[in-house]
């Protein structure tokens, strides 16, 4: 057995486990048998058209990329062209001819040797075996592929090569390609014009909405660290306060009643600083406290929804569902309610005559209309994000899954040589964790 191994994939044949038999014996393969197979070509496909799909996908590559690869290795061995492909098609081209009746030979050049070839592009399909599959089939008409251009009507989303067949490869005929040989008026291509503008339509709403978190991120973070929520806005009374925000409060030359040490409060401190310990249990009173707590938690949720909204538009290509762009869009609401209730008892409680001194002179600043500002960009951008994440036709992603689907089912390979193929349906398995099943029709 160990003779017959090394006989086949062109060993010296010594019977022995040396380095050499353990080196190729190590090498990826293919699953199928070395020898004793039937001849190749004794069960061919009695239909000349097949339609394949993938079940399943690797982890490691997107759909797309998969997508393509299984179908620029079936295109390996229908056109007998060369193709810009990497190993991973080289191995589907290989699983491809034994999907096609080819089976393995002890011909190192070949795709169809045992062990996976990383063959070059520009022969991904060697000359022994496109005459194995023009011995069985029969050769294309045409040869390969000179003379004048042939035309096909494609489905939406693929395009025409110079071989007339339809695909999404570089070699269907690029940027460009459903202007100049794709889809004409009535066969589809109304229908991805529109696909189209539905993508850019919401990849323009992701922009806005992810702008315009940012911009309620840092209008949050700005209102509840500055401290011109309540200030001296009209001339009149006593000059003693100056301004108050959430955590800090500045008088000017002012002398607390209770203050029996006389001390002249001059200057900004923070609302828990020791030094103005006296005048804490009128300045921090329990609604102060919650509007505190309030505006902190709208904070701590703004920051939260703003780095969903950034790993939604780094990852955009990626995510497979709305589920983070409605988080986001939740995360957004719950940010904005927090500040709307901060802003709406900041609003009624701060002009109570018992807080600060002059009230009458005293008006909202800055810093409060910030909030207020930043409550309707966080509810903006939960209502945009929202409507966008329930809605699939402006979902980023919903274009790309179309594709894939439409891809997955129209890519049919016509193919008129195929002859007495017994059996309806065969399936291969690619190394990398997919399945391709190929469906025969009549």
């Amino acid at each position: 057995m160990l003779r017959n191994f090394q006989q086949w994939h062109g060993l010296k044949p010594t019977g022995f486990l040396d380095a050499a038999t353990k080196d190729e014996m190590s090498r990826p393969r293919c699953g199928l048998a070395d020898i004793d197979q039937t001849r190749s070509g004794e069960y061919k496909w009695s239909h000349s058209s097949l339609t394949w799909s993938l079940r399943s996908y690797p982890q490691q590559i997107q759909k797309a990329q998969a997508t393509t690869i299984v179908h620029d290795a079936f295109n390996a061995w229908v056109t007998n062209i060369p193709l810009q492909v990497k190993e991973a098609c080289s191995i589907s081209v290989h699983e491809i001819g034994h999907v096609l009746s080819i089976h393995h030979n002890n011909d190192r050049n070949s795709i169809m040797f045992p062990t996976y070839q990383n063959l070059p592009r520009n022969s991904i399909l060697p000359e022994s075996d496109r005459k194995s599959i023009q011995t069985l089939y029969g050769a294309l008409n045409g040869g390969d592929g000179g003379g004048s251009k042939p035309t096909c009507n494609c489905p939406p989303r693929q395009c025409c090569s110079k071989w007339g067949h339809c695909g999404t490869s570089n070699e269907h005929c690029g940027e460009g390609c459903l202007q100049n040989c794709g889809p004409k008026s009535g066969d589809g291509s109304e229908e991805v014009q529109k696909t189209n503008n539905i993508m850019k339509r919401g990849f323009i709403v992701t922009i806005i909405w992810e702008i315009i978190s940012v911009t309620a991120f840092v209008l949050n973070l700005t209102a509840n660290s500055s401290d011109r929520w309540w200030v001296k806005a009209r001339e009149g009374g006593e000059h003693t306060f100056v301004r108050a925000g959430l955590w800090q409060v500045c008088f000017n030359m002012y002398r607390h009643r209770f203050d029996y040490y006389g001390k002249i409060y001059h200057g900004c401190w923070w609302l828990f600083s020791p030094e103005i310990r006296l005048l804490r249990s009128w300045i921090s009173t329990n609604w102060l406290r919650w509007v505190q707590a309030l505006s902190t938690l709208s904070l701590i949720t703004s920051l939260f929804a703003v780095i969903a909204a950034l790993l939604i538009l780094r990852n955009r290509e990626e995510f497979k569902s709305s589920k983070q762009v409605l988080t986001a869009a939740i995360l957004h609401a719950l940010a904005g309610i927090l500040m709307l209730a901060t802003v709406i008892l900041f609003g009624i409680a701060g002009r109570r005559r018992d807080w600060m001194m002059n009230w009458q002179f005293n008006w909202f600043g800055w810093s409060f209309h910030l909030a207020v500002i930043s409550c309707i960009f966080h509810l903006a951008t939960a209502f945009m994000a929202g409507y966008q994440g329930s809605n699939k036709y402006l979902h980023d992603m919903y274009d790309y899954e179309r594709a894939h689907e439409e891809l997955e089912y129209r890519s049919t390979l016509k193919i008129p040589m195929y002859q007495n193929r017994p059996s309806s349906e065969r399936a291969l398995s690619s190394n990398g964790g997919s399945n391709t099943h190929l469906h025969q029709y009549a």
